[in-house]
């Protein structure tokens, strides 16, 4: 049935496990692999069945051996093992598995491995749920059965046994075997198919590109397949896989993926970084995964009845598309080291997929929503026990934890701020550099940050990671003073937002890209400059005193603004036409803020917000 072959170029003694036999642990790992035994590729085999609760897999791993070791350690989790060997050169080593930590199992040697390559096989079978999420598992559609995969973050592992770390990052062989009447997908295109006796059909697919385990991806069942043409500088196919029945349902998807993708493509300068494109609906299924080639979504976020089709539920899926599809680049082709880096992932993905539907779709007016998104960010970053968006890793909750509000919202705020600051195409360089010197690698948060510095030509990394490593939200106090002679000028103080009741008063501070909006008459004006200090005078470059001020333009800015009543009175004159609709919204929700830390009443602010 397509069982992995070539293992070895001699007869095999392999080393029985009956079972779940196991010994106990013997310095298990329990967050992290320790680095001595590294992945190579591995060439999987897997027998599927969406109406089985059960499924069966071989594995052969080729690995590199760092030092002399005498259990190697792997992620597997609800696994049960039939088989176990170890190649090295002609010869087979017997082992013997081993039960570890949760989600980690041991392969303990008969005799010690000394530094060099050796190929790993083990035969096992593990369970394909029916009502959770993570690894394999099976969905019902009337008489139909399906079956799903969800890796990220820590599942891979309940489908195979391997390195289920984002920096070990290989290529991948698949083999799927299934029944008789289901069609089989993978994230690489179909490299040939055999048919089994007892009516099966194995599908052998192409070898992928370097990934970590966790944007691996199956799925099996008796799909529809929608072509929707293809797209881009590499004219890459494009299709839309759907339940049985379900394919007219697609076509808005099948209509608006092209435009998308090419858009991402510009942005980035380069072509999508796949074979192919496939996009996935999944009956109760929340939400959607970036697997390269073959991106899962939840079914009622893809597909619609055309007649019963709004503006809303498009912008829904564009936006989630783009979301993922930024994540071909930002998260497939270059991916984090270890999780604490998951924002370069998930802050970027969000940032760019909110810039790239303004440039599709203008007239959905996306701004307000954006400066919504950084306002429940700011709320949450209000907690004292709020994390930070890069916090250090120290269990697998933690991992878990960083899939937050803070992580997307705060972090592509933040994004936002840097970009309005650094300059759109500096910082467009910078993403393209960092892009290409990782690709098909991993990265780290300094890597991302070094390249804009460079392209920036100022102190980027220095100033960035104030918002990365530290949490909470500063607050800016702004005073105008137009002296007689000489320039107006603002006087600039920072603090941690906090409520004034908050228990303890923080000396957090950050360094912070500014940039204030004024104006003079019909006049509008904007200058940025980086506060670096708890203090800064900022002087204005205007021809008179300012009429109002804004020092957060467009509310790009990650900060509170606190402003004196007067100020207000001169910001809001004329019922804040001078101001964008996502500027009124971001004062009104400063003003709450103010109100919260004791710098404003509710008296005078509900004065002034009918003025809005």
């Amino acid at each position: 049935m397509g069982r992995v072959s070539g293992f070895c170029a001699v007869a095999c003694l392999l080393f029985l496990v009956p079972g779940q036999a196991v010994v106990a642990a013997v310095e298990s790992p329990e967050l992290r692999l320790g680095g001595t035994v590294e992945p190579i590729e591995y060439e999987i085999g897997l027998w599927l069945d969406p109406r089985s609760e059960t499924f069966t897999g071989s594995v052969e791993i080729a690995v590199t051996i760092l030092a002399p070791t005498e259990v190697i350690w792997l992620n597997a989790r609800d696994l049960e093992f039939d088989t176990a060997a170890i190649a090295v050169g002609e010869g087979v080593v017997g082992v013997e598995v081993i039960e570890g930590a949760e989600g980690y199992v041991g392969l303990k040697l008969e005799q010690p491995l000394l530094p060099g390559t050796a190929r790993i096989r083990l035969d096992y079978s593990g369970r394909a749920r029916k009502d959770e999420v993570g690894g394999l598992f099976r969905r019902q559609v009337a008489e139909d059965w399906y079956l799903f995969s969800q890796m990220e973050a820590l599942d891979a592992r309940r489908a195979f046994p391997g390195f289920d770390e984002p920096s070990y990052k290989v290529p991948f062989k698949i083999s799927l075997t299934v029944p008789e009447g289901q069609t089989a997908f993978f994230n690489t295109p179909l490299e040939s198919r055999t048919e089994g006796p007892d009516g099966s059909t194995t599908f052998h697919f192409q070898k992928s590109k370097p990934l970590p385990t966790y944007l691996l991806t199956f799925a099996v069942g008796p799909f529809d397949v929608v072509d929707a043409g293809t797209a881009g500088r590499n004219k890459t196919p494009l299709r839309i896989i759907v339940p049985r029945g379900k394919s007219e349902e697609a076509k808005y998807a099948a209509e608006s993926t092209k435009d998308i993708l090419e858009l991402l493509e510009d942005y980035f300068g380069s072509p999508y970084p796949y074979e192919k494109l496939d996009q996935i609906a999944i009956p109760n299924f929340g939400g959607a995964m970036e697997h390269p080639g073959l991106v899962t979504y939840g079914q009622t976020l893809i597909l619609r009845d055309p007649d019963e089709d709004t503006i809303p539920r498009q912008r829904r899926f564009a936006n989630v598309c783009a979301h993922e599809l930024a994540h071909m680049w930002f998260g497939d082709l270059v991916t984090m080291e270890w999780w604490e880096d998951l924002w370069l992932n998930e802050s970027f993905a969000t940032w760019l997929s909110n810039k790239i539907l303004d440039q599709w779709q203008p007239d959905w007016d996306r701004d307000v929503s954006i400066v919504r998104r950084r306002n429940r960010a700011l709320r949450s970053d209000t907690l004292t026990s709020a994390r930070q968006i890069r916090q250090p890793i120290l269990s697998n909750d933690d991992i878990d934890n960083a899939f937050d509000g803070i992580t997307y919202g705060k972090g592509a705020s933040v994004l936002a701020m840097f970009e309005l600051w650094i300059g759109e195409e500096k910082f467009r360089e910078g993403v393209r550099s960092y892009i290409n010197t990782h690709a098909h690698g991993n990265a780290t948060a300094r890597g991302f940050l070094d390249a804009l510095e460079v392209e920036a030509g100022k102190g980027v990394v220095s100033a960035f990671t104030t918002f990365l490593d530290q949490n909470g939200a500063p607050q800016i106090h702004a005073e105008l003073t137009c002296p007689d002679e000489g320039k107006p000028s603002l006087l600039l103080s920072q603090r941690r937002f906090e409520p004034a009741d908050s228990p303890a008063t923080s000396t957090q501070t950050w360094k912070i890209p500014v940039c204030v909006a004024y104006g003079v008459g019909e006049s509008r004006a904007r200058q940025c400059q980086l506060m670096t200090e708890r203090q800064m005078t900022m002087e204005l470059d205007s021809p008179g005193c300012p009429d109002w001020v804004l020092p957060n333009e467009g509310m790009t800015g990650y900060y509170r603004v606190s402003l004196s009543v007067e100020m207000l009175d001169r910001l809001l004159e004329d019922g804040g036409s001078r101001l964008t609709v996502p500027e009124q919204v971001g004062v009104v929700s400063d003003m709450n803020a103010m109100i919260l830390a004791g710098d404003l009443t509710e008296g005078d602010a509900l004065r002034r917000v009918p003025q809005l």
